[in-house]
């Protein structure tokens, strides 16, 4: 069978954390017109996989995806059989909003509609027949400054170890700054956190071509959630809370460059 070479994360880890739930939605046929899509769910944070068969080339399988939250969409196929996959994403006016092209790359995001819902039309090129799965992900809103109007935390030296960390608020507004220095090679900077309330919480860099920073999430066992740089986009950069857990910030420069920060959180 032809199977495409994995360039990505799976689904499980496409936002650099275990997501909360994995669904699974079998088509059900007759689904080859819009007004025939297999309807599906998927929440902020959680994945739903779509899972069909194209049989011949000239078969269409539609779906319907009700996204609850987020502002970005990621799409992940993985196609197994002598079908090449083509998906096309559409929202409910029938423009396009992504597509995943033949022989192309696997994974591609997109902006939500307004109304939240996603038609996906699949189809195959070639000769034979295939079996498909496509990982759906709804992301946390991408923080900006604009939409943080939390308090801003600075840096408390020393804050080197997790039991130096700089502690921040994030329960009174959602929303929280933090800034600091990253002044040497050797120099790191911890800030932590207790959430009052399980949720979703979205981290970013504020855009400064000064800074050469990496951020960590971490709790006190040392267990990863997160793991975001300052120099590339911060689009994955979502991972769960629970109520009551202390969370840490763990900020370096894995360059050793000098570099002055701003980071934004939110929990949703």
């Amino acid at each position: 069978m032809n199977r495409r070479p994995r360039t990505t994360p799976r689904l499980e880890s496409l936002e650099g954390r275990a997501l909360l739930s994995t669904v699974v939605v079998m088509e059900h046929e007759p689904d080859d017109r819009l007004s025939q899509a297999t309807p599906a769910q998927v929440h902020v944070g959680d994945g739903t996989l779509v899972v069909g068969t194209l049989p011949k080339a000239s078969d269409v399988d539609y779906f319907h995806i009700h996204a609850n939250g987020g502002t970005t969409v990621f799409l992940n196929v993985k196609t197994f059989g002598s079908l090449k996959d083509n998906v096309v994403a559409m929202s409910s006016t029938g423009k396009p909003l992504a597509a995943i092209l033949p022989g192309g790359p696997s994974v591609t995001s997109m902006f939500m509609p307004a109304d939240h819902e996603i038609y996906l039309r699949v189809t195959g090129v070639g000769q034979g027949s295939s079996l498909y799965a496509i990982g759906v992900i709804d992301l946390a809103p991408h923080v900006t400054g604009d939409q943080t109007k939390g308090s801003t935390t600075a840096e408390v030296e020393p804050d080197d170890t997790l039991a130096q960390a700089t502690p921040f608020d994030i329960n009174a507004t959602g929303a929280a700054t933090l800034t600091g220095m990253i002044a040497s090679p050797t120099d790191q900077d911890y800030f932590t956190f207790t959430p009052a309330r399980s949720g979703h919480v979205t981290v970013s860099f504020r855009q400064n071509p000064q800074t050469h920073v990496q951020l960590q999430v971490v709790d006190s066992t040392g267990r990863g959630y997160l793991t975001i740089g300052s120099d590339r986009s911060n689009i994955l950069n979502a991972f769960s809370v629970n109520a009551g857990t202390r969370y840490y910030f763990h900020l370096s420069s894995p360059g050793g460059q000098p570099s002055p920060y701003m980071v934004d959180a939110r929990l949703s």
